[in-house]
């Protein structure tokens, strides 16, 4: 799971997805959602303090993380649990991954603000500002795919 499995989850069709950084840095999705293709874009990090995901999902002993063993099914304090309670869970983290890809969703860029994006930073690159290299990536990568 991850961030193009939560805009999945929200309902979004997910054409392509890319990281621009090295352990930090930006992610970018080609998404169709609600009839539109658009640009959709977050950070990420390399723990869950500077990674939205991380922080929501991958912590140990969440409420919710549940898990099956030889047929049998258990919660995060390893306690054997039936399968409705397994099934209620599943469900439970499904809303939590739909609505946290859903947040990302409310601002997608269309190809014009893309494009406008790109023009921009092709003009006033610096060649020596990574950040500047990274989003121009970004967006030279996003207006090929729409």
């Amino acid at each position: 799971m991850g961030y193009s499995s939560a805009l999945t989850a929200a309902g979004a069709k997910v054409i392509d997805f890319k990281h621009f950084g090295d352990y930090q840095g930006t992610w970018g999705a080609i998404v169709d959602y609600n009839g539109e293709r658009s640009l959709v874009t977050g950070s990420y990090g390399s723990c869950s303090v500077c990674d939205s995901y991380q922080a929501e999902f991958d912590r140990y002993g969440d409420v919710d993380d549940v898990y099956t063993r030889d047929g049998n099914y258990f919660n995060s304090d390893d306690q054997e649990i039936t399968v409705e309670a397994y099934g209620l869970a599943c469900a439970k983290l499904s809303q939590r991954l739909a609505d946290f890809g859903r947040a990302y969703l409310t601002n997608p860029s269309t190809k014009d603000i893309v494009q406008r994006q790109l023009d921009h930073y092709n003009a006033k690159l610096d060649k020596d500002d990574w950040f500047d290299n990274e989003e121009r990536e970004l967006y030279d990568w996003a207006i090929r795919l729409f």
